[in-house]
């Protein structure tokens, strides 16, 4: 279980089979992955393909969870359709990890404590602090969706109780900042932007930087100011380090993702 997201970037693998079909089966696959991984470390690793199945939780089209059974092998062979289209990903702007199909994410359940800690650390005192403190109270976020989900158990979040913050002049709880993020529907350009500022996510260069001078895991959208000169809008987050947990490097990709989608002027389609 886990937040998925996904650049609504028009391509040729979602014309040909839909971005619906692409998602299940990216999903089965890792499934299956997990699956064949715990059987390995059980010292099953030699089981026929064709005997395993595993078991998962899923949405229904009504809304509701329902247990669903898999056969890896199915999986695995429906996964053999997304081959053919991978090629196409390999030039693809959207591509936000260099891999086929790197227009999908996810971030694992649950958070853990020190993701939330690090994300709430990139609220940064100033504009940026003030422009989401007015969109919380514009739509009187609360972090009452987030605080349910907390307090359903484990399942989602580590931490059993949000870490805050009181030094920015508001208090700011991860609840809040986690519902503006996840809970108002897929992330249109505008939302973007704002949740990137807020997060000093998101810094202007005048004259546009040389594509060789940005740091790794940084990005890039090149264009003109109010005065037709060359700016760029960058990416300002530090890439994944090894020292990250799950958490925060999944995060932090998300977050590049988001970058990309508002560059793109598309969305970036979300399913916490």
């Amino acid at each position: 279980m886990g937040i998925d997201y996904v650049v609504d970037y028009d391509c040729e693998p979602k014309r040909a089979l839909g971005l619906d079909k692409i998602l299940e089966i990216l999903k089965d696959r890792s499934r299956a992955a997990a699956a064949m991984e715990l059987l390995r470390a059980r010292g099953e690793a030699d089981r026929p393909v064709e005997t395993i199945e595993f078991e998962f939780v899923a949405r229904t089209p009504d809304g509701d969870l329902a247990p669903r059974r898999v056969k890896v092998k199915d999986v695995l062979d429906r996964a053999s359709q997304l081959e053919e289209f991978a090629p196409a990903c390999d030039d693809c702007p959207a591509n936000n990890t260099g891999r086929p199909f790197g227009c999908v994410g996810v971030i694992g359940y649950p958070l853990s404590t020190s993701g939330e800690s690090w994300l709430l650390a990139r609220v940064r005192r100033g504009p940026g602090a003030e422009l989401l403190k007015t969109f919380l109270a514009e739509l009187s976020l609360t972090g009452g969706d987030i605080a349910k989900m907390r307090a359903a158990g484990e399942a989602f979040f580590e931490a059993r109780q949000a870490p805050a913050r009181e030094d920015l002049g508001f208090a700011l709880r991860t609840d809040h900042l986690l519902e503006a993020i996840f809970c108002k529907g897929h992330l249109a350009p505008p939302h973007a932007a704002i949740v990137l500022y807020a997060l000093s996510a998101l810094r202007l260069e005048r004259p546009a930087p040389d594509e060789a001078d940005l740091p790794p895991g940084s990005a890039m959208v090149v264009g003109k100011d109010d005065e037709g000169k060359p700016s760029a809008q960058v990416f300002d987050m530090p890439a994944p380090d090894p020292i990250d947990d799950d958490t925060v490097r999944e995060l932090k990709s998300f977050f590049r993702a988001l970058f990309l989608a508002r560059g793109f002027n598309v969305r970036l389609l979300v399913d916490y």
